[in-house]
């Protein structure tokens, strides 16, 4: 049995199987980061780290902010706040607007589970 594999096992144990930062530091330690060389578009492939960086940077940008020109979107939208009431009830806004207690606080964070980001 391979070394790595003989310490994965014995601190699987320790760090277990969760998702963790710790668990995957551990199993990444050995992997070598290699850069992505190029990048192959509709146009010409991209080569130079800072094309590279700035052709992922507009792409992503143009994701995240372009939904709003799409067809439909606005219907979409539209449609979706026309379902929605504006106002809430005398009962739920008391539920809503009422002061928080600390037992309520410490009850919640209690509740949360363990080494977790909430989130």
């Amino acid at each position: 049995m391979a070394r790595n594999q003989h310490l994965s096992s014995s601190n699987r144990f320790r760090y277990g199987d969760t998702c963790s930062k710790t668990f995957f530091d551990f199993h990444r330690a050995g992997q070598k980061k290699t850069p992505m060389r190029e990048l192959v578009t509709d146009n010409e492939p991209i080569k130079r780290q800072t094309d590279l960086t700035n052709h992922i940077t507009d792409f992503y940008t143009k994701l995240y902010t372009s939904e709003a020109h799409l067809p439909g979107t606005q219907e979409a939208q539209a449609s979706c706040w026309d379902s929605v009431s504006a106002r809430v009830s005398a009962k739920t806004n008391a539920s809503l607007t009422q002061s928080l207690m600390l037992e309520e606080v410490v009850k919640a964070i209690l509740a949360l589970p363990k080494n977790k980001a909430p989130g």
